[in-house]
């Protein structure tokens, strides 16, 4: 089994999703965010992920708006009203998705109907981060496709070995994205 060490990091840019990958590759997202334009984003998580919210806002400093934790499966309206209360309250301009489908799911959701950038953290491997959902009339909607994410390999390495076969498809939903909105996705 590879050691963290011996992962060597990239970035990699794709249509419309930046992805960093490598170990030490989080603490690139406050400049991520910059990158972006960005100066106040709201986290999101589920409750379980709660303290990893906690863990980017001390990170984030002054750019960090609040945290939003409360995502659930299949991203309720309720959620999602209540979620884009929270933004509006807190006055942020950007998301910050970290944890699985849940949690992604909500943030696209948010972007979607507020048009601000989202940096996704997965801690699984749906893909959904860079995957646009097609629309009602057949084409991508790519507005809620993550700008930013970030992996880290000493996650992976904790993974069995049965679980990555299952993430082969994360490589073709990123090939089908089309449009070059200059989106970035932090795998760190």
């Amino acid at each position: 089994m590879a050691r963290p060490d011996q992962v060597q990091p990239f970035t990699y840019n794709a249509s419309p999703t930046r992805v960093l990958f490598g170990p030490g590759r989080l603490a690139e997202l406050g400049s991520e965010l910059e990158r972006l334009g960005c100066t106040r984003a709201l986290i999101v998580t589920t409750p379980q992920q709660r303290a990893a919210g906690d863990a980017l806002m001390a990170q984030l400093g002054a750019l960090a708006g609040g945290i939003f934790n409360g995502a659930t499966m299949h991203t309720p309206m309720n959620v999602t009203a209540n979620a884009l209360a929270m933004l509006k309250e807190q006055q942020c301009d950007a998301l910050v998705a970290i944890g699985g489908g849940s949690t992604i799911g909500l943030a696209k959701a948010l972007a979607l109907r507020t048009g601000l950038p989202q940096v996704a953290i997965p801690t699984t491997y749906a893909g959904s981060e860079v995957h646009a959902h097609p629309r009602r009339d057949g084409r991508r909607c790519e507005e809620d496709t993550a700008r930013a994410g970030a992996a880290a390999p000493s996650r992976d390495l904790r993974c069995p070995p049965n679980a990555f076969p299952a993430a082969g498809h994360v490589g073709q939903q990123r090939d089908e994205c089309d449009s070059a909105r200059g989106r970035s996705a932090l795998r760190a």
